[in-house]
């Protein structure tokens, strides 16, 4: 009987998901290659993906590299991103930090899985038997690193930008920055599930704890994180252990007000702004940078490049 009450609830919990996922999808493309993000107006969702670019300078260049979060556990998504993802991070190209011209490139991972492609929503072994679609993913950022470096790029000029479980693994790989990359911007860090579930997901609570306290102990740990307390997944209070380090750079993002509504000073937090288009407000601080209110932190985030290039 308990069983079958899970059942229910965790379906219930997938259309929410969906739902919401879909409300976004109303005015924003879907993204389902790597490649370069381009603004092709002054409009904000004016937006594209270029696949390759070409420089004239590669020391006068910047490359912020994109990691999106998953939406499945093992199994490959459906899709890589939304156009919404970038409609606040498009406004990093307009700087010129050090005098050098920022990239915002996307890498994309959501046709990898994992050796075993276990259902969402179980549990999974608490070392899993053989590669994971997590490790994979981590995988495909250290060849795009090198290729990027191949190409004459320095290291200290490239930074991973992520969200959700593409900033989980942005900070897992930092014990590597100091060959392939400067530091990690993480905004929501979180890879396993909403915290509802967790109790039901003993053995990757198991893993998870070795993934913290492996993050916990890299040796040049400074990144920059942005994390609500309100957050379903990971929030302020399931990673104090890791935003309380003393070289981490920590953003709290706003709490709902008392209609339930986030705002940003001035600015409502809605998946979409587009003229003519329903607004669909954002329901969970884990994904307010799909939000135009999010723009309100690219100070933070080019005040935190700058100090990196120094």
């Amino acid at each position: 009987m308990l069983k079958f009450l899970f059942l229910i609830f965790f379906n219930f919990f997938l259309f929410s998901e969906a739902l919401a996922i879909s409300y976004s999808n109303m005015s924003s493309e879907e993204f389902n290659k790597s490649g370069f993000i381009q603004k092709q107006s002054e409009n904000f969702y004016d937006i594209s993906i270029i696949e390759t670019k070409e420089f004239t300078d590669l020391s006068n260049e910047i490359v912020l590299i994109y990691l999106p979060g998953s939406t499945r556990d093992d199994l490959s998504d459906e899709h890589c991103t939304i156009k919404s993802e970038f409609f606040s991070l498009i406004e990093l190209i307009k700087y010129k930090p050090n005098k050098n011209n920022i990239n915002l490139y996307l890498l994309c991972s959501h046709l990898l899985f994992g050796d075993k492609g276990f259902p969402d929503g179980i549990d999974q072994p608490s070392i899993y038997p053989g590669i994971s679609k997590h490790e994979r993913y981590r995988e495909n950022i250290i060849k795009k690193l090198k290729e990027f470096i191949e190409i004459g790029l320095n290291p200290k000029n490239i930074f991973l930008i992520g969200h959700s479980c593409g900033a989980w693994h942005g900070l897992h790989l930092l014990d590597k920055s100091e060959n392939f990359f400067n530091s990690t911007i993480a905004i929501s860090p979180a890879c396993f599930g909403p915290r509802s579930l967790w109790k039901h997901r003993r053995n990757l609570m198991k893993r998870r704890e070795v993934e913290i306290n492996f993050i916990k102990q890299i040796k040049n740990f400074d990144p920059l994180i942005f994390l609500g307390k309100e957050d379903l997944r990971e929030n302020t209070d399931s990673l104090k252990r890791i935003i309380n380090i003393n070289t981490v750079k920590f953003v709290q993002l706003p709490n709902k007000n008392n209609e339930g509504i986030f705002y940003v000073n001035d600015t409502i937090c809605t998946w979409h702004n587009n003229e003519g288009v329903q607004k669909w407000f954002i329901l969970d601080s884990h994904n307010l940078n799909f939000s135009r209110c999010f723009v309100d932190y690219t100070n933070d985030i080019i005040s935190f490049i700058n100090l990196k290039l120094k």
